[in-house]
């Protein structure tokens, strides 16, 4: 429907009882299945059991591929002030050559990885362009 702004997860989680999202919230907060049961009052084969509807396990990657967006951002975030820090080591004159070796090292990885994934995205969005020109609909 035009007006409807639900999305999918918020249909899906119409779709769980309070005790399941209970118990979802924890197995991805990295909980174990026991502790999101008892969290949850339920029995863990009550836990298992749920993980086998297709509702509550897609309620549950959603929330987990959340909580992986978050940290990444985080990760990224913090990204600024490593390099820095890496950067401040290499230069400093009184730091032992092996561990400014190592922070060179380091630079080298990021930059690396960084500059690998930027290539990859861009080649991505040119796929993506082609096939959206070639699309005749």
């Amino acid at each position: 429907m035009a007006g409807d702004r639900r999305t999918s997860q918020n249909v899906r989680l119409e779709k769980i009882s309070a005790k399941q999202q209970k118990a979802i919230e924890c197995l991805a907060a990295g909980q174990t299945r026991a502790t999101a049961a008892k969290k949850a009052g339920v029995h863990p084969d009550t836990v298992s059991r749920w993980l086998r509807d297709p509702d509550v396990y897609e309620a549950l990657q959603t929330m987990r591929r959340s909580v992986w967006e978050r940290s990444v951002s985080k990760a990224v975030n913090a990204t600024s002030g490593g390099v820095d820090t890496l950067v401040e080591i290499h230069k400093s004159k009184k730091t032992p050559p092996y561990v400014r070796v190592q922070a060179v090292a380091t630079l080298l990885q990021f930059a690396e990885s960084a500059f690998a994934r930027t290539d990859v995205e861009r080649r991505i969005k040119q796929i993506q362009q082609l096939v959206e020109d070639a699309d005749p609909n």
